[in-house]
């Protein structure tokens, strides 16, 4: 009795520690997406931004933890002086992902075919400084009897380092994980239906997106018609509620997923219609989108404002705000290389790139998305059902996991893709770079 007293005991202790470290980062970048962040969210110790700092760096939250610290003494330090390099890098990056956003739109609106971009730089344009909000691939949707012309399109780009375009036909595979093999016998049986559906959601949604403009392209692509020079992305109201899906379906994994609900919400408009944002009649959707939105509110301080009595939550479930923390304060392999050569300033880009392509997370217990991923509400009901059933349903999946481990440990090269950082594409000529740096630093 008493050794199973001390096995609980230890576990306590155990996902304690675990979920302290994510909780630090919870509190760093509360608010921290604003114009001029709350001083009184910043209650850390130089020893404690040290213990979180690899944390940081890998989930792509370390610019915005460095626009949190850059008023207060934390930002001359040897972890805020990486915050301010990494800050710096994405700066650089976007600017470059911009050069390239409109590249990729310009040759599949050649073709007479209009992408609508999602994620990634839909999200950023909301920041007050588009460094905070990193990211790798261009996530691009077309419509379905479109997306075979577009993929041939942009098959010039599949030889490029470091391959940046995530095409996606339609909308009804965004954010979600990729697709499990016990579904796809039952989905096969439904293609025609799925079709019909997906063809169906695009045009629904295709008729609400907007055009916007890319405020910081290059002058050369502003010399143009002015379409050229503007992005399709989704009316806030559905880019909310993708976000909110795929916030879940990933687990939860990166605190920047959460902030970007927040800066969503928190820039919206007073003609917001949430009405279309709980338009979805299933249940599941409508927890889902009232879940992050007050798990934003929970962990980050999101100000949401007024808003109606079905777009609340009401309590979130007792074990989710623990388990969101939990994996934020997950330190990967990536995270104890990045320890160990944090202090190391002049060489810590070039430490950087020598990282594993994206770092493997045990995501087989992870509730958030298991929850998820067999379409589940988020109550206060035991989570072990639905383990259980995502753990089945990735069985088939056992073999090519183990491979891309034995590949990872093979050829343990880094992805800048996958950290956000910049990789040139075929907008980006040699010279421009050094262009780009003297403007921004």
């Amino acid at each position: 009795m008493s050794q199973a007293i001390h096995q609980v005991e230890a576990k306590v202790t155990q996902l304690s520690a675990r979920r302290e470290p994510g909780s630090r980062v919870a509190d760093l970048l509360r608010g921290a997406w604003r114009q001029s962040p709350p001083a009184t969210s910043v209650d850390l110790s130089e020893a404690q931004l040290n213990d979180i700092l690899p944390l940081l760096l890998e989930s792509g939250a370390a610019a915005l933890a460095w626009w949190q610290l850059r008023a207060t003494p934390l930002a001359e330090t040897v972890a805020g002086r990486a915050l301010h390099d990494a800050y710096r890098r994405f700066r650089l990056s976007a600017r470059v992902h911009e050069r390239e956003l409109a590249h990729v739109f310009a040759l599949l609106r050649a073709q007479g075919i209009e992408p609508v971009l999602v994620k990634g730089w839909a999200s950023a344009r909301l920041y007050p400084d588009a460094a905070l909000r990193p990211y790798g691939d261009l996530d691009l949707c077309v419509a379905p009897s479109e997306f075979v012309r577009a993929r041939a399109t942009l098959k010039c780009l599949e030889d490029l380092p470091g391959h940046f375009v995530d095409l996606h036909s339609g909308f009804s595979r965004i954010g979600q994980t990729k697709e499990q093999e016990g579904y796809r016998t039952f989905r096969r049986l439904r293609r025609v239906l799925n079709r019909r559906d997906d063809t169906r959601l695009w045009e629904q949604l295709f008729s609400r997106s907007q055009v916007v403009s890319l405020t910081s392209a290059p002058e050369a692509l502003a010399t143009g018609p002015e379409f050229q020079n503007s992005i399709r992305v989704l009316c806030p109201e559905d880019h909310l509620r993708l976000l909110s899906a795929h916030l879940l379906r990933s687990g939860a994994r990166r605190p920047a997923w959460l902030c970007d609900i927040a800066v969503l919400l928190e820039s919206r408009r007073r003609d917001f219609n949430w009405d279309i944002a709980f338009a979805e009649t299933q249940a599941q959707t409508r927890n889902w989108l009232a879940t992050t939105i007050a798990l934003a509110e929970d962990l980050l301080g999101a100000d949401c404002g007024e808003r109606p009595e079905f777009a609340r939550a009401g309590s979130l479930p007792r074990w989710l705000a623990p388990a969101v923390v939990a994996e934020w304060g997950k330190v990967s392999e990536v995270g104890r290389q990045m320890s160990d050569v944090r202090c190391e300033m002049s060489d810590l880009g070039a430490s950087l790139a020598a990282l594993p392509a994206r770092s493997r997370y045990a995501r087989w217990h992870n509730p958030i998305r298991a929850t998820a991923a067999v379409g589940g509400q988020f109550n206060d009901w035991p989570r072990l059902p639905y383990q259980l059933g995502e753990l089945f349903l990735r069985l088939p999946e056992l073999p090519k996991q183990l491979h891309s481990l034995w590949q990872q440990r093979r050829y343990p090269k880094g992805n800048a893709r996958d950290r956000g950082e910049p990789v040139l594409g075929p907008a980006c000529a040699e010279g421009t770079v050094a262009g780009l740096q003297s403007s921004i630093f």
